[in-house]
Order: structure tokens, then sequence, then C-alpha cells
């Protein structure tokens, strides 16, 4: 998979969170999970994406053993993911949770790819985004950093596009007032404050009309 630059430096992230799950490692039944997943790849219901899912494990990660139908899983993932991500962005919460789950089975670059996917939620249901995510925080354990701060291709190389993004980003999540999120939500405005003073403001990257983070610390 192409290497890709983004706003925010994950390797090391990522390595830190790969080092994290790898602690719990965990199996699945590859047949029976291939098979489920190419049936909702050609038909994305919420019923498939389900059954799907229920394969994969909610916490830690999946042992790898080299076997041929581990890498046709993960590359039939990689080819139908605008399938996922149409799904993912158009509100389906059981889609948004086969997303969170292929953590499991993911390496570095599938990561980076399930992060820019999981990311465009956040603008369009910042509710559902962090719902899922408690209900799966167990999968990014250390993956916050880049769970929120990949944009994508298309953002490489415009700095103040990747700001602007973090600035609305952070402008949703702050809507969510669920008493049940908000633990968590504030954890993911924390992590964008950090990402803004880090790579927006020092380096004055918005123009001055842009929407700011407020000062660290404040709500």
């Amino acid at each position: 998979m192409t290497v890709r630059r983004f706003l925010i430096p994950c390797t090391l992230g990522t390595i830190l969170w790969i080092g994290l799950v790898y602690a719990a490692e965990q199996s699945v039944q590859w047949e029976q999970f291939s098979a489920s997943l190419r049936d909702y790849f050609d038909y994305p219901t919420p019923k498939n994406a389900k059954i799907a899912y229920q394969y994969l494990p909610a916490s830690g990660h999946v042992r790898m053993k080299g076997l041929e139908i581990e890498r046709e899983t993960l590359e039939l993932f990689n080819t139908n993911s605008r399938i996922l991500e149409r799904q993912v962005i158009s509100g389906d919460a059981e889609s948004v949770r086969l997303a969170f789950r292929l953590f499991s089975i993911t390496d570095a670059a599938y990561t980076e790819e399930l992060d820019i996917l999981l990311g465009k939620l956040i603008r369009i249901n910042p509710k559902l985004f962090l719902r899922e995510l408690v209900a799966n925080q167990n999968l990014v354990i250390g993956n916050l950093e880049g769970l929120l701060g990949n944009e994508g291709e298309e953002y490489v190389d415009r700095f103040k596009a990747q700001c602007l993004e973090n600035s609305l980003r952070r402008k949703a999540l702050q809507s969510v007032t669920d008493s049940l999120l908000t633990r968590k939500r504030d954890e993911c405005l924390n992590e964008l404050d950090r990402q803004w003073q880090t790579y927006c403001a020092a380096n004055n990257r918005l123009p001055s009309d842009a929407p700011q983070p407020p000062v660290p610390g404040q709500r």
C-alpha cells in the first residue's frame, strides 16, 4: 500500500499501538469470517455487517499465522473499503462497528486506512463516532492520535486544509452532550487540541479568520 504523508506523523503511535494490542492476541475463524465479509460487500446491509463483525474479537489482536486466507481477507477489505466507507458515512451503526472491529486484524498500513475511513464520520455524525469508539475502545488503545488526525491522501501537503479539518472535527465533537460519551469526547478534544498546538498554532498555518480552538483547558 502507498505510504502517505499527513499532518500528524503516526508512525510512532502506530508502532506503540501494535505493541499494546499484540499483548492480548486473539484468534478468528478465517473461512467463516472471509465468507461473511464477502457477503457484506456484495450486499452491505446492517444485518450482514453484524454477521461479519461477530467473527472478530472486541479486544486484542488476531494472531496471524501467515496463511493465504489471511492475506486474501485483508486484500478483500482493501479492494472494497470504499463500500464500507459509504455505509459508515451514511450512518449505518453496524457498519461503523464492523470498521472498528477490523482493527483486530489490520497491520500498520491497513490501520491507516481504517483511521481515515472512520475519521470521516466525525464531522458527519460525531455522536455515532463517539458511541462506537467507547464500545470498541479496547481495539484502539494507543491509536487515538491516528484515528483523529489522519485526514487522507487528498490533504497531503495542504497544511491549512488539514488544520481547518482539525478545528471542524473539534467543533463537531464538542456538540455531543450525552453524559455517557462526555469523558471520551473530552479525551478526543484534548488530543485534537494537542495536535492543533503542535502542528497548527506553532506554525501559523491558518488564516486569521479561520475557526480557532479555545485556550487549552477551556471547553
